[in-house]
């Protein structure tokens, strides 16, 4: 069973590495952390950034996917988002989920 110290752990490592790979490709948003559900016997991380230069997409995409690959069941999303009173960027949303047995 994971304790709150665990899932604290997981989120302050993965937005901790996330928030280094967009600081190191020059993206001006960081995460602030991630979301977590506990729902009957699992739980659930979700977390999203934005990235506001398509050229650093890909590599950005490949970095967290490697901190992600150590968890099962991940589900990552990239969505283009054209605000009205922003630049255009694109929004990267993911999730994973730990049996909480």
């Amino acid at each position: 069973m994971l304790t709150k110290e665990e899932k604290e752990e997981i989120n302050d490592e993965i937005v901790s590495k996330i928030n280094i790979i967009l600081k190191n490709h020059n993206c001006p948003f960081e995460m602030d952390k991630l979301t977590i559900l506990n729902l009957g016997g699992v739980v659930t991380f979700l977390g999203n950034f934005r990235v506001h230069n398509e050229d650093e997409l890909d590599i950005i995409n490949e970095e967290v996917n490697e901190i992600l690959s150590k968890y099962n069941n991940v589900v990552y999303n990239t969505q283009r988002v054209r605000p009205c009173c922003e630049l255009p960027y694109t929004l990267i949303s993911f999730n994973f989920k730990i049996e909480n047995n």
